[in-house]
C-alpha cells in the first residue's frame, strides 16, 4: 500500500481503517419488505441498528448472530452488502423502463440493487461468464424477487452489438486491493505484472461497453481497487478513444476527488470529477468510481 500514500489523503487514518474488522452491513430489499418492517423484526431478534445517512436502504447492525444465517436473509428481505458498494449503483441511478445492463453482474448485489430502485419495471440484462459466478448470480436474482432481469453469459469484451442500452454499469474485475478488510492479504498490494494484466482487460472491456450504449446514455465504471493503472488510467485511455466526456459525480458523503497526475505522467484533468472512496471515509471497503456520458 505504500505505493499510494501520495494519493491518499489522512494517510495514517487510511491505515488504521485497513487494519479494522468490517462492520456488519446489509441492504433492505424494499421488492419484498419496508425498511420500517424489517426494522420490527431487527428489534425482535434483538439486533441493535442504525441507517445509513447516504441511503434509506442501507443499515449497519450490530449483533453477535450470524446476519446470513437468518430466515429473512433466505426470504430475501435484504442483502449483505458493503456500504462501498451502494455507491456505482446510486450513481448510475437506474429508472423504471430504462434498458440496462449489467455487464460484469455476478453475484448479483449491484443487479439486484439496480432493479430495486427501478421498482423491478427496468428492463436489466445482468451478464456475467462462469459457471459458479452464474450460480450464484441466478441464485440472488431469485431469491430477492427481481423479475425484471434477464441472465446472459457472454465474456463481456465480445457482448453482443444487437441491443443499445441506456444506462450501463461496468464492475470490472480488478485487483480487489479495496478488499483488505474482508482478505490481510490483500494489504501488501496487488503484483504489478497482475495489475498491467487487469488494466487491459478493463480497458477492453470499457470500449465494449461504450459501443453497444446509446448515443446519450451513462456508464459507470467502477473498481473495488486503489491502483491508478485499474482506476484513473483506464478512464483516461478511453476518452482518447471514445467520443464520451466525464460527468461530474455529487456525493452528500466523505469521498475524495480522482487524480489528475501518477508516478509522473499527466492525466485528464477532468478525472478530479470521479470519486475514490477509501476504507475510512464509510466504515467499508475501497472503491472508485467514473461516470461517463456517451456524445455520438
Amino acid at each position: 500500500m505504500e505505493r499510494y500514500r501520495e494519493i491518499i489523503p489522512e494517510w495514517e487514518k487510511f491505515l488504521r481503517f485497513c487494519y479494522q474488522p468490517l462492520p456488519k452491513t446489509l441492504r433492505v430489499n424494499s421488492i419484498k419488505i419496508s425498511p420500517y418492517d424489517l426494522e420490527e423484526i431487527f428489534t425482535k431478534q434483538g439486533w441493535k441498528f442504525h441507517r445509513f445517512d447516504f441511503c434509506d436502504y442501507g443499515y449497519e447492525i450490530v449483533s453477535n448472530h450470524d446476519i446470513s444465517k437468518t430466515v429473512e436473509h433466505w426470504l430475501g428481505y435484504y442483502y449483505i452488502q458493503e456500504a462501498s458498494s451502494f455507491i456505482p449503483v446510486l450513481v448510475l441511478d437506474p429508472q423504471p423502463e430504462e434498458k440496462i445492463l449489467d455487464l460484469c453482474a455476478a453475484p448479483g448485489g449491484k443487479t439486484t440493487f439496480i432493479a430495486q430502485l427501478s421498482r423491478n419495471k427496468a428492463v436489466i440484462w445482468a451478464n456475467d461468464i462462469g459457471f459458479q459466478r452464474m450460480r450464484a448470480l441466478l441464485s440472488n436474482i431469485y431469491r430477492m424477487g427481481v423479475t425484471s432481469a434477464v441472465v446472459t453469459n457472454y465474456n463481456g469484451l465480445f457482448f453482443p452489438n444487437k441491443v443499445k442500452f441506456d444506462k450501463i454499469l461496468l464492475d470490472a474485475p480488478c485487483s480487489g486491493e479495496g478488499n483488505m478488510r474482508k482478505d490481510p492479504r490483500r494489504l501488501k498490494g496487488a503484483e504489478p505484472g497482475f495489475i498491467r494484466n487487469i488494466s487491459g482487460i478493463q480497458k477492453g472491456l470499457i470500449q465494449r461497453a461504450i459501443d453497444i450504449l446509446q448515443p446519450g446514455g451513462i456508464l459507470v465504471y467502477s473498481t473495488c481497487t486503489l491502483a491508478p493503472e485499474e482506476n484513473e488510467m483506464v478512464i483516461d485511455y478511453v476518452i482518447n478513444r471514445r467520443n464520451v466526456k466525464i460527468e461530474k459525480i455529487d456525493l452528500s458523503i466523505p469521498h475524495a476527488p480522482g487524480i489528475t497526475k501518477w508516478q509522473n505522467k499527466n492525466l485528464h484533468s477532468d478525472l478530479v470529477n470521479t470519486v475514490r472512496i477509501y476504507p475510512h471515509h464509510l466504515n467499508s471497503g475501497g472503491v472508485y468510481i467514473a461516470k461517463l456520458r456517451k456524445l455520438s
